[in-house]
């Protein structure tokens, strides 16, 4: 908290944050101030919830989504090379939308394909 100015305080600033700074406490105690706040978070992060309601095992198939609500907080995980997760205080949990992303063709020959994953 100390981090934040204070001119900054209500003002409905959104912070991303990376894994280090990626806190449930903290993340609640600024949506009280009228700041929300995105940031990665690792598997044994206190706070975070560790149930098998959201979790992904290594087989899963790349954008497999599982996502868990406590309050203002939405904890995410997907499946891309590796599991990420990320805590929210501002965005949905699914929204349905889907993206393009580039894939390597297989031996790196040509140009990369296109893949649709949701």
């Amino acid at each position: 908290m100390t981090l934040v100015k204070t001119a900054c305080l209500g003002s409905g600033f959104h912070l991303y944050v990376d894994h280090l700074y990626t806190s449930p406490r903290l993340f609640k105690d600024l949506f009280g101030l009228n700041i929300g706040e995105c940031g990665t978070y690792g598997a044994n992060r206190r706070g975070c919830p560790r149930t098998d309601s959201n979790a992904l095992s290594k087989k899963d198939p790349r954008s497999s989504i599982r996502w868990i609500r406590d309050g203002p907080l939405v904890f995410v995980k997907w499946m891309d090379g590796r599991e990420v997760a990320v805590c929210s205080t501002i965005h949905p949990a699914y929204s349905g939308s889907s993206v393009q992303r580039r894939v390597k063709s297989p031996g790196g020959d040509g140009p990369p394909s296109t893949s649709r994953y949701i």
